[in-house]
């Protein structure tokens, strides 16, 4: 009565498929029975279970389909893609991350790429980013020169990270060469004077702010200004014409640049005013030197159209720290100098 019912509900049992129940069948008299129970309750269960099986299944699928997703983009985006651990040690990346940075892209994927092995310009820099991530766990970006290729072509990447856990972070790299290019450019520009290819006064005030800098910290260290005016220059346009001038403007501008150190800083200032920064040069003796050799320079002979032009130049001169520790004053002492190398005649130079 009780041992029979239950082999044969134990046999169906040995041999169900789990993907497709059939539901067992209740011995005839045993409906209200624990028997019959216990048939129904195995139904239920098995019902239950091809329906968690197949929600498991359709999950399943779409994890697959969201990781081919997921990988499909991974793998053809435009931009380079990475992650890395905490020593910079690169864990995984796409093939735009081989591509972006010159790197062969049969290199195998087990070995292991450091980021500061690469040809960044500055790769304490990358360190420090990747630190900066780590330690305060959120998004950080910043700009980054590299240098790709045996011919060392310059490119600019901006690089975001991003802490995933278990000390890692994902990086994304995207090229901006091109937009990093033109603003350098356009930066160049601004503080370049057309006609002579020299700094113009803007790029001037800002390289002796720079070289003022530089001295900061040292006692001995120190450099000249010197303001250099062509005597005569107005006849010249007046007799000539505006083109004889500039050109006469563009051939200063190149004697002028030989006539120094190539550390040296030299720009027009305006008209025919141009200036000149002495790097280390911390004496009136050298600063001298150099006035004397501008001046040789400057009175050889210009080959305008058909006519030979001699001209002279006047130069003012001041020494940092001396006669001045920030450019307003320095420029103004330089300039009061040019006024008295003036009233002496054409040709001086003045402290």
């Amino acid at each position: 009565w009780i041992v029979r019912p239950i082999k044969r509900m134990s046999d169906k049992l040995h041999v169900m498929d789990a993907h497709s129940v059939a539901p067992l069948a209740v011995p005839r008299g045993y409906e209200t029975t624990e028997i019959g129970r216990l048939a129904a309750d195995i139904n239920q269960l098995g019902q239950r279970l091809m329906t968690s099986l197949e929600e498991e299944h359709h999950l399943h699928v779409q994890r697959e389909i969201g990781e081919r997703k997921y990988r499909a983009i991974f793998e053809n985006a435009d931009s380079g893609i990475f992650v890395v651990d905490q020593h910079l040690a690169l864990e995984s990346c796409n093939q735009a991350f081989y591509r972006q940075l010159g790197l062969p892209a049969s290199a195998p994927r087990h070995e292991k790429i450091n980021l500061m092995d690469l040809h960044w310009r500055a790769p304490d820099a990358i360190s420090r980013l990747v630190g900066q991530c780590a330690v305060q766990n959120r998004l950080v970006s910043d700009d980054f020169e590299y240098l790709l290729g045996a011919d060392l072509d310059v490119r600019w990447f901006s690089v975001t990270l991003t802490p995933v856990g278990d000390q890692l972070i994902q990086g994304q790299l995207t090229d901006i060469s091109r937009h990093k290019l033109a603003e350098l450019s356009a930066q160049q520009e601004a503080i370049t004077d057309p006609l002579t290819g020299l700094l113009n006064r803007a790029g001037f005030l800002q390289n002796v702010d720079e070289a003022i800098t530089a001295c900061h910290g040292d006692e001995h260290a120190g450099f000249a200004l010197l303001v250099v005016d062509l005597d005569a220059f107005r006849r010249v346009n007046e007799s000539l014409g505006m083109t004889s001038g500039d050109e006469i403007l563009a051939i200063t501008g190149q004697r002028l640049r030989s006539s120094v150190k190539s550390s040296d800083c030299v720009a027009r200032l305006g008209n025919d005013s141009f200036g000149v920064v002495l790097r280390a040069t911390v004496d009136e003796r050298a600063a001298a030197g150099v006035a004397a050799r501008i001046s040789a320079t400057l009175k050889g002979f210009y080959e305008v159209g058909s006519t030979p032009l001699q001209l002279g130049a006047s130069i003012g001169i001041t020494l940092f720290p001396h006669d001045g520790a920030d450019q307003e004053s320095l420029l103004r002492n330089a300039e009061m100098a040019l006024d008295h190398a003036r009233v002496g005649g054409s040709g001086r130079y003045c402290f």
